[in-house]
């Protein structure tokens, strides 16, 4: 009954949060012949394990159990199956790295049992699972071009292009990031996340939907190169600045069962680790928590 509950979950619920519009071809009818791979099935049930953990607080813990279950089974699966990306696989590929990159965030987020650090830790860790999803997106690339996906990572690619301009809050974080002399290569890393996270509130100034938000929260860590997990990891304070402009973002999602209120919690935590010397660098991401 409870793989019954799940996938109607995942119809009803997940799928208007995600694709409200239905126009995303991986969740879209023509390609329901994914719920045949073991890996995936599994991972998309804990999804729905999740969200109902989030909407049902009664039995939260009943559903955060079998969320936790189901996805180490998937995982299990799919180290003992280690599927190649090959024509047929592509697609199921990417959706399981998406699925269980989103899955991981939102637990990361939402469930933040300990202290700052220990979250920190937790966000260091989805970072480099999440990871996974840009190595397995450009191993298959030449291969989805050919599936029902293309349509929509191709807009995606697109969207997610910085344009050379930057708002406010970003230009100001860059000025303190020149201005600090960090050197040419923590520069460079730090330049690219603003630059990467300006891509991001661009996306969602300029298009309507709380999905889009979902899209471009998500987005953001993909882009990123991958020492900025190990700055965050080390508790470079710049970087934690840039957590905290990226939890704007989140912040800016709050309704939404994924996100809730883990923008205040790292904007709030940020600016209490730091403490007053920071102030001028925290500037914005405390002006949009105050508004």
């Amino acid at each position: 009954m409870l793989h019954i509950e799940l996938f109607h979950n995942l119809y009803t619920q997940i799928r208007t949060t995600l694709d409200p519009n239905r126009s995303i071809a991986w969740l879209a009818d023509e390609v329901d012949y994914l719920i045949t791979t073991p890996y995936l099935v599994n991972e998309l049930l804990a999804f729905s394990a999740l969200h109902l953990s989030t909407t049902r607080p009664k039995r939260r813990e009943y559903y955060r159990y079998h969320a936790a279950q189901l996805q180490t089974q998937a995982l299990s699966i799919f180290k003992e199956s280690s599927p190649q990306v090959a024509q047929e696989t592509c697609v199921p590929l990417f959706v399981f790295a998406v699925s269980l990159g989103i899955h991981t965030l939102c637990d990361t987020l939402i469930y933040r049992e300990g202290d700052f650090a220990h979250f920190l830790d937790r966000f260091v860790h989805f970072f480099r699972l999440y990871y996974g999803v840009r190595t397995i997106v450009h191993e298959s690339w030449h291969m989805i071009k050919d599936t029902p996906l293309a349509p929509s990572f191709s807009m995606g690619t697109d969207l997610y292009k910085f344009d050379g301009r930057l708002g406010p809050g970003s230009q100001s974080l860059l000025n303190l990031v020149d201005r600090a002399k960090l050197g040419t290569e923590l520069t460079e890393i730090y330049r690219q996340a603003i630059e990467s996270l300006q891509s991001c509130l661009n996306v969602i100034d300029g298009r309507k939907g709380s999905h889009v938000g979902i899209n471009a929260v998500t987005t953001w860590p993909i882009l990123l190169k991958t020492e900025f997990g190990e700055l965050i990891e080390q508790r470079r304070p710049e970087a934690l600045v840039i957590l905290a402009h990226y939890a704007c973002m989140l912040h800016q999602c709050k309704d939404c069962w994924l996100f809730g209120d883990s923008g205040a919690f790292v904007i709030q935590e940020v600016t209490g680790y730091l403490g007053p010397d920071w102030e001028e660098w925290m500037a914005w991401p405390n002006q949009i928590l105050g508004s």
